[in-house]
């Protein structure tokens, strides 16, 4: 086994262990906070989500979009120490995952994933400065 199948598989193992760790904490009360994107993306602009979202959606009986601007300048990418920047944090409406299921629900399960995904992501574009919205800038009316 090479050392790139290796690191593919160690992935998915900490991915699941993740979604796992989240699901017992939403059945035990408590609130998860998940990164979409996964990092920070190289230009500051929102970009899709990971694959993986879905499933942390799919035990969640409430979706809530943060929008975080300046993040991506107090820490760039490959940046070893933080520069100091103005960072604002903006919260969006809370979204029942219900409502958004059945919004989709004539959609094969994967379609309808990532039919919901974008939704949210949209909320979370919505919540930042025009030139952040990144690849969901043109969604937004």
């Amino acid at each position: 086994e090479t050392q790139s199948e290796g690191e593919k598989q160690q992935k998915i193992i900490m991915n699941l262990s993740a979604i796992k760790a989240a699901q017992r904490a939403v059945t035990d009360g408590d609130i998860v906070v998940i990164f979409p994107e996964a990092t920070r993306s190289e230009t500051g602009g929102l970009r899709h989500p990971i694959p993986e979202l879905g499933a942390y959606i799919s035990f969640s009986d409430f979706v809530g979009p943060v929008g975080i601007d300046g993040a991506d300048r107090v820490l760039p990418r490959n940046a070893k120490h933080p520069s100091r920047h103005p960072v604002s944090v903006s919260f969006g409406s809370l979204r029942p995952v219900a409502t958004l299921k059945e919004s989709y629900q004539d959609l094969p399960e994967g379609q309808r994933q990532r039919a919901m995904l974008d939704d949210i992501m949209v909320d979370i574009a919505k919540l930042l400065p025009p030139h952040k919205r990144g690849v969901y800038a043109d969604r937004i009316v």
